[in-house]
């Protein structure tokens, strides 16, 4: 019925957007009205939510379709593809490997063609990881460029909502409908002041000339699978170099032991997140979920269990509370001071690495195969900054490898344009042999 109203509309020369009639899906856990948010958890096979989230708001005033939901890790705490609700995802380039996680379902929904646009979620890890595997593009934006409201938290300083798709221009064009400041959500309120006309009308295929382009090295040497990384990279380096880029070698010192200082969450963040969103819409009188009743329900899998009773234990009292967050946000800072700096001291336009640092693992074998997860995800989740990834090729012709570019605050709309760029020098994309 929504296609057909769709088409009438057009029909009569109304076109609401660039998504009119076009359909897309949602991961299970960004609420759409009419739909259940399950969060890929049996808790919650009837949840159904009052109100659309932000993202899926905009998508329908853009006139997009909404197909469906897509699975998930549960809640999403997890990055094999598995949840009690949907099973275990697949990939749309050989089924026996797994897409990652946490937003696996939607990448699989566009890289098989059943949607154009598909959003997930990312807190680390879970948009670039899956748009990796399965050969996408994709866009974690500076942090407060779009708005989470609608959307189940897991830590409330790194989660993103994104879309997924085959190509840059449809990134920007999702963004010139969904980026904006939003009231429900108090990151976004400088947004406007960053956003001057259409991300999808300053796309430049000839925006990597001239632009100096820093390799982070040290993301993919010493993994397991540095070797392919490896192999990967340097081809990367020599297409940006014939487009008319400059490549530079840097380094973060100490690198890992500024990972581990800056981890973490908010004290007391992720349970007051999660009444706030338990609660969105409801009206008086209406029964509001706790997070102590999905608890109390027995349904939850072993590791959410835990992630939720450990949101329940008591927060420091009066100033040791504000000293905790403070020193928290703080550490943040310092994180994204290491990456602006680099960027400035070696005047670089973007920092670019590996989405992956290994081919997408099986789902017998599992992420142990690689001693841990095989991403990048701390250089833009724990900073804030706006990062693309788009595919780089296939490891050994057959498994998808993709690339991500790492920018200053508020730059997203430069990242786009120099990952589009890249894109049209390269065209890497192929479609699944299985979804031609």
């Amino acid at each position: 019925s929504d296609a057909r109203a769709l088409d009438a509309e057009r029909a009569n020369g109304r076109v609401r957007g660039a998504f009119h009639g076009i359909p897309v899906a949602f991961k299970d856990n960004i609420d759409v009205l009419g739909l259940p948010t399950t969060g890929g958890s049996r808790a919650l096979i009837d949840h159904r939510p009052r109100l659309d989230s932000r993202m899926a708001a905009a998508m329908r005033r853009a006139g997009a379709i909404v197909l469906g939901k897509t699975n998930l890790d549960e809640f999403p705490f997890g990055d094999f593809g598995i949840s009690t609700v949907g099973g275990t995802i697949g990939n749309a380039y050989d089924p026996s490997l797994s897409t990652a996680g946490s937003s696996g379902g939607s990448a699989v929904a566009v890289s098989a063609s059943f949607v154009t646009v598909a959003f997930g979620t990312d807190t680390c890890n879970s948009l670039s990881n899956p748009a990796s595997f399965a050969s996408l593009a994709t866009i974690r934006t500076t942090r407060g460029l779009t708005s989470r409201a609608g959307v189940m938290p897991l830590n409330t300083f790194n989660d993103a909502v994104g879309p997924l798709a085959k190509s840059v221009r449809e990134l920007a064009l999702v963004l010139d409908h969904v980026a904006g400041a939003d009231p429900e959500d108090e990151a976004t309120q400088d947004a406007d002041r960053h956003i001057s006309g259409s991300f999808a009308s300053t796309l430049d295929p000839a925006a990597l000339k001239g632009k100096r382009i820093g390799l982070l090295r040290q993301l993919f040497v010493g993994v397991t699978g540095e070797r392919e990384a490896a192999t990967m990279m340097e081809d990367v380096a020599g297409e940006l170099r014939a487009a008319g880029a400059t490549i530079v070698d840097v380094a973060i010192p100490d690198l890992d032991a500024q990972y581990r200082s800056a981890r973490g969450s908010a004290p007391g963040s992720l349970k007051a997140a999660w009444t706030r969103y338990l609660a969105r819409g409801a009206q008086p009188g209406d029964k509001v979920l706790t997070i102590e009743e999905l608890l109390a329900s027995g349904k939850l899998a072993p590791d959410s269990a835990r992630r939720f009773q450990d949101a329940l234990q008591p927060v420091p009292p009066g100033e040791a509370f504000r000293e905790a967050t403070a020193k928290f946000y703080a550490s943040r800072e310092h994180f994204r001071s290491l990456f602006v700096g680099l960027m400035e001291q070696q005047r670089l336009d973007v920092l670019l690495y590996p989405a992956n640092q290994a081919r997408p693992h099986t789902h017998e074998g599992g992420l142990e195969r690689y001693g841990g997860e095989p991403g990048t995800c701390e250089e833009s989740a724990m900073t804030g900054l706006p990062q693309v990834t788009v595919p780089a090729g296939f490891i050994g012709g057959r498994y998808p490898f993709g690339i991500s570019f790492l920018g200053r605050l508020w730059s997203d709309r430069q990242v786009l344009s120099l990952a589009y760029a890249y894109e049209q020098a390269t065209h890497h994309r192929r479609p699944p042999p299985l979804f031609p």
